[in-house]
């Protein structure tokens, strides 16, 4: 009777030392290139990445494989990067272009913080993380969040 692959073979298929990146829609998973070009693997998350998945990206298998999660600029997200860094540790970063407070700033949208406020409040419970305490004074200065999208958007060349 033949037998699958063992785990340390498993293992070491997944020995990569790369950095993939979930995102959070359709729309940005086809677009991504532009933005964040040296992406070992875009991972379509539909918006919150699956526990199973999250589970598999947290195993011992994975360690060499980092994760930069790339969605919106709103509290629904920065939730989702500390779910996945909660699992994955220090192995997980987030996609934050430079100018992204005149970005958000400028393009930011106030309806993306309407019904997160619970979210932002369960955020404030710990602002250790850098990005985190970053993100949430941003929201409290300017009450908008931003979509991924403006990133590649022709409308917006600039940002």
């Amino acid at each position: 009777m033949a037998q699958g692959p063992t785990s340390d073979a498993c293992a070491k298929k997944t020995e990569l030392d790369a950095v993939d990146a979930p995102v959070e829609n359709a729309d940005a998973f086809l677009q991504h290139e532009p933005v964040i070009p040296d992406i070992h693997l875009i991972i379509f998350a539909s918006g919150r990445m699956s526990g199973r998945l999250l589970t598999w990206r947290a195993s011992p298998e994975m360690e060499f494989n980092s994760l930069q999660h790339w969605g919106d600029y709103d509290p629904v997200c920065v939730a989702e990067y500390v779910r996945l860094k909660s699992g994955c540790g220090d192995r997980v970063t987030t996609f934050v272009p430079d100018n992204l407070e005149s970005i958000l700033k400028r393009h930011g949208k106030r309806k993306l913080m309407t019904g997160q406020v619970e979210t932002l409040t369960h955020l404030r419970l710990d602002e250790s993380d850098s990005h985190v305490a970053r993100m949430i004074a941003m929201f409290d200065q300017y009450r908008k969040g931003l979509e991924q999208e403006v990133l590649y958007s022709e409308k917006f060349p600039d940002a």
